[in-house]
């Protein structure tokens, strides 16, 4: 199913492809959904899905049929040995690097989440959630407008946003009883940093941990992206 693009770069030199056409046949077969280079999306990739449809295939029947986790129902946490139920032992990181290199999970370094207490490596899945969402606007949140041609949606913003702020050392996921919303603990001041999605629009705010008097977040602190 999935294949080191130096893998497939030896099999195409033995076909006396030069790197030219071998650059143009990951194109062109990317493009028509034969292949999947990665490296297309992110250059670093050197990840190759040669078998699209059964990867689509695992990838569907995961999701129908979740690990029975409280940390991904309700806090859309993936370890590494749920990874491993979902897509199998041999290829549960791999899926797991490819759903972060197209912004469907987080990646979240040890000690980064709050409720961890294995500090390994984890992935925030904000999808996979299944709690009630928080629907009354706040009056004191810094607001973002999304438009209709923006290609930016629900899960990729809120994963980047997560990617983003949890590159600072003082910045710590937390749970969040709602499933449209994403909470940053700051470590270092105790404040807290919220996201709501709102369907045409983003909320932001900051608060005090533990406590009810809010706060707007400056405006200079929204340039996640």
């Amino acid at each position: 199913m999935f294949m080191r693009k130096v893998e497939l770069r030896q099999l195409a030199e033995e076909c006396d492809m030069n790197d030219e056409d071998f650059k143009e046949f990951c194109e062109l077969f990317t493009s028509f959904g034969s292949i999947f280079d990665l490296s297309l999306v992110d250059d670093t990739s050197d990840i190759v899905i040669v078998k699209p449809n059964e990867f689509l295939s695992n990838l569907s029947k995961a999701f129908d049929n979740p690990p029975n986790s409280k940390m991904y129902t309700e806090n859309g946490i993936i370890t590494k040995t749920t990874a491993r139920e979902m897509f199998g032992a041999n290829q549960g990181e791999t899926f797991m690097s490819v759903l972060a290199l197209v912004g469907m999970v987080a990646v979240v370094p040890g000690g980064k989440y709050a409720e961890d207490e294995t500090h390994e490596v984890c992935y925030y899945m904000p999808c996979a959630r299944k709690r009630k969402q928080e629907r009354f606007m706040d009056k004191e949140a810094v607001r973002l407008l999304l438009n209709n041609r923006s290609p930016i949606n629900f899960v990729n913003f809120e994963v980047a946003f997560t990617n983003f702020m949890l590159k600072h050392s003082f910045a710590q996921l937390q749970s969040s009883t709602d499933e449209n919303r994403t909470n940053i603990e700051c470590t270092d001041n105790s404040n807290i940093i919220t996201m709501t999605y709102r369907g045409d629009e983003i909320e932001v705010k900051r608060m005090k941990k533990f406590i009810t008097d809010f706060h707007m977040m400056p405006s200079c602190a929204i340039n996640v992206m």
